[in-house]
């Protein structure tokens, strides 16, 4: 979609390969793709929607990544882990980086009918509204998880730290996630283009098909935007697990 408005740069950031699981709901992933890195497929379709365009493929965590970032006038992401949610938040605060997460989220009942399908769009302009911290949209524990390794995952299953269920996948489904970044393309072209204010944080409701636009403001309390604004990069490891860590146009 960005591509089709003219968007022209591209800074392409994920660690995964194309899986057949993936295929439902991977635009521009075919069959013969599976095991392909999902930035160069990504890359080759760009390609065909504009022979033009510029595109920089980046195999890796983004965590692992940030040295790709500085040159971005915005960041937008559509994670599947809370880790790596914090840690780009926690950049766009510290570099003054427009910053628009999406994602989405679907709950079926004991009876496996689906009880919740939403999406939101967050669109977070640091120094301006709320980032993620201040709507305490982080969640420590699940980050941490996320940076176990297999053999520590195995572990802790063992001994009974952790459940079975709080590894299971987010179910996701074409059409939510569709709905979901057409709003976020839609709030990247008024943040570029100024043709209307961005909504602050968007959430769609696929079961009543309503859009609730909500306004929000910098928590006064918020660790990440009161000690981390616009202080730019820092020598420490970050680890978004961690609770006492103080905290142009191109497109990652």
């Amino acid at each position: 979609e960005l591509a089709r408005l003219g968007v022209r740069q591209f800074t392409l950031i994920d660690p995964d390969t194309i899986e057949a699981s993936n295929l439902p709901r991977l635009i521009g992933g075919f069959p013969e793709h599976v095991g392909r890195p999902k930035v160069t497929v990504l890359q080759n379709h760009l390609w065909h929607i504009a022979p033009d365009s510029e595109t920089t493929t980046v195999h890796r965590p983004v965590q692992d990544a940030a040295e790709y970032l500085h040159d971005v006038d915005a960041i937008i992401a559509g994670v599947d882990q809370v880790s790596a949610r914090m840690w780009l938040n926690e950049y766009a605060v510290r570099h003054l980086t427009p910053y628009i997460d999406a994602g989405s989220i679907i709950e079926t009942g004991d009876d496996e009918m689906v009880e919740t399908m939403d999406g939101y769009v967050q669109t977070i302009v640091p120094g301006v509204n709320a980032c993620f911290d201040c709507l305490d949209r982080g969640d420590h524990e699940q980050a941490r998880l996320e940076q176990l390794s297999d053999d520590e995952l195995e572990e802790q299953l063992a001994r009974g730290y952790i459940d079975d269920s709080d590894l299971a996948p987010e179910p996701a489904v074409i059409h939510l996630n569709g709905t979901v970044a057409s709003l976020a393309v839609n709030e990247f072209a008024k943040l570029v283009t100024r043709f209307d204010v961005p909504s602050d944080f968007l959430r769609y409701d696929g079961l009543d098909n309503d859009v609730t636009e909500l306004s929000t403001h910098c928590s006064s309390t918020c660790l990440t935007c009161s000690n981390q604004l616009g202080h730019g990069d820092y020598d420490i490891d970050d680890d978004p697990a961690d609770e006492t860590l103080p905290g142009n146009h191109s497109m990652a």
